[in-house]
């Protein structure tokens, strides 16, 4: 590859396959590398100084659904898995925007610009055949140098499953403390309120309970293998019982404290089919989040739009999503915040409303307009005709 190709992140340049199939010679009859290919559990492979595929051993190469490593020779990591962003950018795999928080690149570049070894996780949205699908490896790089040449080693453990796991439950912990805010917040003033604010109080309380007991329903069917597959429960009822439900549980919520949510109603009588408590929980997290970014005195704006083919939810603030977090902003637990099970707000918008509700999650943020989150639940054809 010519020198020169523009990378946000690593270098682009590569060897050509000539060059990949005389590194790849040297090394392969190496006793050394033959014996950590194959005595190492896991996924192995060992790339060259550009971060090019010259060996992997069996389990790599049945990960991936293929019989010899000519398939992937001189490909990097990101193209052999097919990552969706792999082809971003001229360069391929590890110089667009997406890939400077990739973990597995992060990794290589400690390790061939140190020459030390490097742990950590990386998560990796890939193509399986035009869906979709999350991946998540711990990975391990270290030095060698063999023949005269600086590779790397790099191992990976799949642990997509228990990621997969981990993520939903502590998504359920996390959209369940956004509807117990609201409890707590409730309580509190209902222990200061006279009887009229009391009556008021208690009904919040009794609509916020029932919540809960639909979010522990919801939950104990993700549990199951593929749950959400078989989350079909639906039901009539009208756009504005969801307005209604949010705007009672961001009446007294601790994020919303000092601060004003402000609603606007476009039709919101109209009928939808749909699971309500799948898209509060959607709405909830977008809420939450705006409120999260908000200062004591301003204000959050939700706006509930009807068109043609669909309900348009939109959840507006004034601030501004850093470019290097909007870029991952939806994928499983990338977040900026620290500590563990952070980044599930978002990536449970997109499991509840793409993947399951059949709707879209989109948002903008710019400086001079704030950010926005915007959820399109679409309507079925006999849904259109009920007003």
């Amino acid at each position: 590859m010519p020198r020169g190709i523009p990378s946000y992140f690593a270098p682009a340049e590569r060897d050509d396959h000539r060059m990949i199939r005389s590194e790849m010679e040297l090394i392969m009859d190496n006793p050394v590398l033959n014996t950590l290919l194959g005595s190492i559990g896991g996924l192995v492979a060992v790339l060259n100084d550009k971060r090019q595929i010259l060996m992997v051993n069996q389990s790599l190469l049945n990960q991936l659904g293929i019989k010899n490593i000519d398939c992937i020779l001189g490909q990097r990591l990101g193209e052999a898995v097919e990552c969706i962003h792999a082809h971003d950018r001229e360069g391929g795999c590890g110089t667009s925007a997406h890939c400077a928080s990739c973990g597995a690149v992060i990794a290589m570049e400690v390790t061939r610009l140190e020459q030390k070894a490097f742990e950590t996780k990386c998560y990796i949205e890939a193509d399986d055949s035009g869906e979709p699908v999350d991946l998540s490896f711990s990975v391990r790089t270290s030095p060698v140098r063999i023949e005269g040449m600086d590779l790397i080693l790099i191992i990976l453990r799949d642990i997509s499953s228990e990621e997969r796991w981990n993520t939903l439950e502590r998504t359920f912990f996390h959209d369940l403390n956004n509807i117990i805010g609201a409890l707590t917040g409730s309580v509190e003033m209902l222990q200061l309120g006279g009887r009229g604010k009391k009556n008021r109080e208690v009904e919040k309380l009794k609509r916020t309970a029932q919540r809960l007991v639909e979010e522990v329903a919801v939950h104990r069917v993700l549990c199951q293998d593929e749950g959400y597959r078989d989350l079909t429960h639906k039901e009539y009822f009208p756009v504005d019982e969801v307005v209604a439900a949010l705007e009672l549980q961001y009446s007294s919520h601790p994020e919303s404290r000092e601060k004003t949510l402000v609603i606007r109603r476009h039709d919101t009588n109209r009928m939808i089919y749909s699971n309500k408590t799948l898209i509060l929980r959607v709405l909830g997290n977008m809420l939450t989040n705006a409120f999260e970014a908000t200062p004591g005195g301003g204000q959050v704006r939700l706006t509930v739009e009807d068109q043609v083919s669909a309900v348009v939810f939109s959840v507006w603030n004034n601030s501004v999503i850093p470019e290097k977090i909007a870029l991952r902003i939806f994928q499983r637990n990338y977040s900026s915040k620290e500590g563990t099970g952070r980044g599930l707000g978002t990536f449970g918008m997109k499991l509840f409303g793409e993947k399951i509700l059949r709707g879209t999650i989109d948002f903008t943020s710019r400086r001079d307009e704030g950010t926005v989150f915007r959820f399109a639940l679409p309507l079925n054809s006999t849904d259109s005709e009920i007003k």
